[in-house]
């Protein structure tokens, strides 16, 4: 059966190396299953995050082979960034992909054509924790705020993107973590997009 009262996780940009994995050793502590949004070149480098993503039980989307906006994407380029993407995410998980996350949420107007297959995902809390300094200073009272049943959070486990802090994701899963655990003291339920 269908749950719809939890929150979703969601994580942007990935993978990488050393914070996807610091990232999902956490979730597995907490016993909670995401929802990632992956670049296909970033999937290419490190196929074995998304096989142990897939193993853990979370739910891979697409987010583009590069990290590039669809405003300036032709309807070919657009089609080869989903295809492309799709196509290494069911090589590590023999697994259809349902969902996608248009990076910047940037569409065009081909988008709703060339991307119908997929539920296109946005988000109802993004927090800005591409930036050191908001993971430092604002991340954890918006996570806080951010408890409402259906939320759609979305957090970045990479940051080589451009106008993001490289180091910003140990900021952003430290205080994840002491989030993560007051929802668990309060019993917060959390839930992956299939659940939604």
């Amino acid at each position: 059966m269908k749950r719809k009262n939890g929150i979703a996780l969601t994580f942007d940009d990935g993978p990488n190396p050393k914070y996807t994995l610091e990232l999902l050793d956490l979730l597995k502590q907490y016993g909670i299953q995401a929802t990632f949004f992956v670049v296909g070149r970033k999937v290419v480098q490190n196929p074995e995050i998304i096989k142990r993503m897939h193993q853990d039980g979370h739910t891979i989307g697409i987010h583009h082979f590069n990290h590039i906006s669809s405003w300036i994407l032709s309807p070919f380029h657009l089609r080869k960034q989903l295809k492309m993407t799709e196509k290494v995410i069911i090589d590590c998980t023999n697994e259809r992909v349902s969902f996608y996350r248009p990076p910047w949420g940037h569409f065009n107007i081909f988008t709703p054509m060339l991307s119908k297959r997929f539920n296109i995902i946005m988000w109802s809390h993004i927090f800005g924790d591409w930036k050191v300094e908001n993971c430092k200073h604002t991340l954890l009272d918006q996570l806080r705020t951010a408890t409402t049943p259906g939320s759609i959070l979305l957090l970045h486990d990479c940051g080589e993107t451009m106008g993001a802090d490289e180091n910003a994701p140990e900021y952003m899963i430290k205080n994840l973590e002491i989030f993560l655990d007051e929802c668990k003291k309060q019993g917060t339920t959390f839930i992956t997009l299939k659940d939604i």
